[in-house]
């Protein structure tokens, strides 16, 4: 039973429309809906080994020391963040996993690409 349900909740996670990672406790990548033309924002890019980013923490994508920490906070504290990665601006929204007792399990993390709403609120400010 235990074995078909993991199996479907997989299956679900695999089917979204948005970029998904689950992590554990520890922020180490345990699962990554697979890339499609329907989720641009999964992570990645030309050339990136994704079978190596399992068991290591996704904040080693980021090039930039500053957005690295920004996503570590995110995922660490449940929140949502903001970034540039790979040219392209994502919204990070991390949300925390719990048991019933409420330990720490992991994170589950959506990667939304936000180009259009990011370009939109930089030309309101610069109005």
């Amino acid at each position: 039973m235990v074995a078909q349900d993991s199996l479907r909740i997989k299956a679900a996670l695999d089917s979204s429309t948005v970029g998904i990672t689950v992590s554990d406790a520890e922020t180490r990548l345990i699962h990554m809906t697979p890339k499609r033309p329907q989720t641009p924002a999964t992570p990645g890019r030309p050339g990136l080994d994704v079978a190596g980013l399992y068991g290591g923490k996704l904040s080693a994508l980021f090039e930039d020391p500053d957005a690295a920490a920004r996503f570590d906070q995110a995922v660490v504290s449940g929140t949502q963040a903001d970034l540039e990665f790979n040219g392209r601006h994502l919204r990070l929204i991390a949300r925390p996993i719990q048991d019933e007792a409420g330990k720490q399990l992991g994170r589950v993390t959506q990667w939304q690409d936000a180009p259009r709403r990011l370009r939109s609120n930089r030309k309101w400010r610069a109005w």
